[in-house]
């Protein structure tokens, strides 16, 4: 047996042992009336993102909270009835306290770190010393060290937080040693970065600086995402975009994490995008790739596109390095619209 259909077949398998364990119209609506958290995934079984989701679900634990699932396409009338009108959905509901949304990508880790956000208060006050470990609670941590003057400033802080508490994580710590300026400080774990700039008066300016330090180095586009990459590149003009694309999550992971120290490296100057090409089937072909995987790189100031030709298998972090590099050299010629024929098929592609 070949590894592709070994693969495929321990897929298959997995699939079978994991399946939806759904509750029904009358146990969600009793769970949603006690006075305890209780998370619901609002799901259509068959639907592809729904299937996506099934692993990330059934290996997420909170014992402090109730976990459940709502087949919409079945109890249709509930799902209705709650307003709920996309697939998957996910919502923290605790008895009278207003619903609140999951945005997050659908990985156990950051529900479960979701999950865990409400127990804390918008604002954690930390003890001027208690700096060793409250930074690497969470993927995004935001502090703001007050000067005993600024404390005015908490309001628009604690305004900015309230916010963004169901994504990131904040404090405050009032400083007597802050002699002249309040910070803010942002502790980006997920890249290992770390920003700092003094603390803004306006509750815009901070929101400002939450989004900018939040903004992953590789980023996953998708349709709600395309209006935010939209405004990133639009107010940091000149920017190029850094395509890959491909037909897996796993492969898109596994890049991700291959290529992070690169896009960190030319954080200043390339945005690096990772694009499903099942959900955006049209993309691939207009940045001159002939197959749903692949790397193109994008000058957004005049349009120019520069397709990685030898990008049908995994690409290294040296390889899209090298190729960047060249294109800065003008050693490589943009995209002329023309598809190059190849003679050569990969032996690891299907060619179907």
């Amino acid at each position: 047996m070949k590894l592709s259909h070994y693969t495929a077949a321990v897929s298959l398998l997995t699939g079978f042992a994991r399946a939806w364990n759904h509750a029904g119209p009358e146990e969600v609506r009793a769970a949603l009336k006690q006075d305890h958290d209780t998370l619901v995934a609002f799901v259509a079984s068959e639907h592809a993102p729904s299937q996506a989701l099934l692993p990330e679900w059934t290996s997420l634990e909170d014992g402090a909270s109730r976990i459940l699932s709502v087949d919409c396409a079945v109890d249709y009338l509930l799902c209705k009835e709650l307003d709920v009108v996309s697939f998957p959905t996910i919502r923290l509901y605790h008895g009278s306290q207003p619903m609140v949304r999951y945005r997050g990508p659908r990985k156990a880790q950051l529900i479960s770190a979701f999950l865990r956000r409400p127990k804390l208060p918008p604002v954690t006050e930390l003890p001027e010393h208690d700096l060793s470990t409250f930074p690497a609670t969470d993927d995004f941590v935001i502090i703001a060290h007050l000067t005993e003057t600024d404390r005015k400033l908490l309001k628009n802080f604690a305004s900015v937080a309230t916010l963004y508490k169901d994504r990131l994580t904040f404090a405050v710590i009032s400083s007597p040693s802050q002699k002249n300026t309040s910070t803010l400080q942002c502790h980006n774990n997920l890249d290992d970065l770390h920003y700092e700039k003094p603390c803004a008066n306006r509750v815009e300016e901070m929101e400002q600086f939450v989004q900018a330090c939040t903004e992953p180095l590789v980023s996953q586009l998708t349709r709600k995402s395309e209006a935010k990459l939209a405004r990133l590149h639009f107010a940091q003009a000149g920017r190029s975009l850094v395509y890959y694309f491909t037909d897996e999550e796993s492969d898109g992971v596994l890049y991700t994490d291959r290529i992070r120290p690169l896009a960190k490296h030319y954080q200043e100057y390339l945005k690096f995008v990772i694009v499903d090409s099942l959900q955006y089937p049209e993309m691939p072909s207009s940045m001159g790739l002939g197959s749903g995987r692949g790397l193109a790189v994008q000058n957004t100031h005049n349009g120019q596109v520069f397709p990685y030709l030898d990008s049908a298998s995994s690409i290294s972090a040296e390889e899209a390095g090298d190729f960047i590099t060249a294109i800065s050299q003008g050693s490589v010629q943009p995209w002329t619209g023309q598809y190059e024929i190849r003679s050569v098929v990969s032996p690891n592609r299907d060619e179907l």
